[in-house]
C-alpha cells in the first residue's frame, strides 16, 4: 500500500512538474480578446453563427500559429493508439482542448462536434467526427484553423466545410 501511495504522489508530481516544463520551454505569449470578437471571427470564416459557437470564458487567450505547430511537434496526444469507444475521435480532440487549456493557458482551442464525413467525390454521408478549431495569429491577420487531432494535420478554414484526402468534413458547432 505505501509503495502505491508513493507511485500515485510521484505521478501526479510528474505531471505538475512536466506542465511547467512544458509551458517554460515554449514561451507561450498571447494576446486576449473577447468572446464577441470569437464568435465574428468564426462567422466570418467559416459561416457558422454563433447559436453555433459555444463558449465559456468571456475573455480568450490566442497565440501565433508557429507557436502552435511547435507545442502539437512536441504533444504525444497523436502517438496514442486509437481505440474504437475508448480513445476515438472526441477523445483526441478533448484532450488537445484540455492540454492546451491547462499547460499553456490558450483557451482558443475548441472542440469542433457533429461534424459530418462525407465522401468528396459523391457528398454520401460515411460517418461522423470530433476534431478541433482554434484561433491563431497568422503574420499579421487572426484566422481560424481546423486540427485533425490524430495526425496535427492543419488546415486553414474559409468555409465549413475541410476536405482532406478523399473525405471531406462539414463542422457544425465549435465548443470553446
Amino acid at each position: 500500500m505505501v509503495k502505491r501511495a508513493m507511485f500515485k504522489k510521484l505521478g501526479n508530481d510528474l505531471l505538475k512538474r512536466g506542465g511547467w516544463f512544458l509551458f517554460t520551454a515554449f514561451r507561450v505569449k498571447t494576446v486576449s480578446t473577447t468572446n464577441r470578437s470569437i464568435e465574428i471571427l468564426i462567422e466570418s470564416k467559416t459561416g457558422i453563427t454563433k447559436d453555433r459557437v459555444w463558449q465559456s470564458d468571456r475573455t480568450y487567450f490566442y497565440t501565433d500559429l508557429q507557436t502552435i505547430k511547435d507545442i502539437l511537434k512536441y504533444d504525444l496526444v497523436d502517438e496514442r493508439k486509437y481505440e474504437s469507444e475508448i480513445h476515438d475521435c472526441d477523445d483526441y480532440a478533448e484532450v488537445i482542448n484540455a492540454r492546451f487549456r491547462s499547460i499553456y493557458r490558450i483557451n482558443t482551442m475548441g472542440v469542433a462536434r457533429y461534424i459530418d464525413i462525407l465522401k468528396a467525390d459523391t457528398g454520401e454521408k460515411i460517418g461522423a467526427h470530433r476534431a478541433n478549431v482554434f484561433v491563431a495569429k497568422d503574420g499579421n491577420e487572426l484566422k481560424v484553423f481546423y486540427l485533425e487531432p490524430q495526425t496535427d494535420q492543419i488546415v486553414e478554414l474559409n468555409s465549413k466545410e475541410v476536405i482532406i484526402g478523399s473525405k471531406k468534413y462539414v463542422l457544425n458547432t465549435i465548443d470553446f
